[in-house]
């Protein structure tokens, strides 16, 4: 038998160490952990829906559209006349406010950061089957709408 001196000369298999990052990498990785909750922010519109008084619409509806034209949601305003979308995304977003007896309100909001955008929304009343009579100087006019 030999004695060992404490030393061994060889190739011993495993885990590489690994490479050393650049400064650029970084840097960049710095740069987008701090601006990525900045790109995932998204808003909030409240909608008050008034007639043309200044009274509020409590029921009322507002739809919210997509790109696609089709509605993704609607909410019914509470009893002081609001609507609260939530989860909005940065940018325009396409609305129409409406309620039975009245002409519906079409919008555009634009979210541009988590604040809340507040919007007065004042529908007018609708007139859909009426009759008018209008007289004028002994001429009687009939107008459908």
């Amino acid at each position: 038998m030999r004695e060992s001196s404490g030393r061994l000369c060889g190739y011993v298999a495993g885990e590489s160490l690994p490479q050393p990052r650049s400064r650029r990498t970084v840097l960049v990785g710095a740069l987008l952990t701090v601006i990525s909750p900045l790109m995932a922010q998204s808003g909030r519109v409240r909608i008050r829906v008034t007639d043309p008084t200044g009274a509020v619409i409590p029921g009322a509806e507002a739809s919210l559209f997509g790109t696609d034209n089709q509605p993704k949601l609607i909410m019914k305003a509470d009893d002081l006349g609001e609507i609260v979308l939530t989860d909005l995304p940065i940018g325009d977003s396409r609305v129409i406010v409406s309620c039975r007896g009245f002409s519906s309100l079409p919008l555009t909001v634009t979210v541009r950061n988590s604040d809340e955008v507040k919007v007065e929304a004042r529908l007018v009343l609708g007139t859909m089957g009426t009759m008018v009579k209008v007289e004028r100087k002994r001429k009687r006019w009939w107008i459908f709408r």
